[in-house]
């Protein structure tokens, strides 16, 4: 806690700075909890218009009732979303 939690902020702007300058490359999924009160909801659209930004095939899926877990606390629909995701990817 010492160590990463002071370096958190330089930490996330750097990484915004190098997605919005080179972007990941590859078809990207964002999936994000609305209710998460320690990553709101507008961010995850900042994120999704920076990946978008480089990589067209990138996508943002907001779960309700769901915080910063979607994947445990809605297992079944965070699949369904990540298997049609790969899916979408298949030639």
């Amino acid at each position: 806690a010492t160590l990463f939690v002071p370096q958190l902020p330089r930490l996330k702007e750097q990484t915004l700075q190098r997605l919005a300058q080179h972007g990941i490359g590859r078809p990207t999924q964002i999936v994000w909890g609305i209710e998460d009160r320690t990553a709101t909801l507008d961010r995850a659209i900042d994120l999704f218009r920076i990946i978008a930004g480089r990589e067209r095939q990138t996508t943002l899926h907001a779960i309700s009732a769901a915080g910063h877990h979607p994947y445990r606390e809605h297992p079944q629909q965070f699949n369904e979303l990540m298997f049609g995701f790969i899916e979408s990817m298949q030639p």
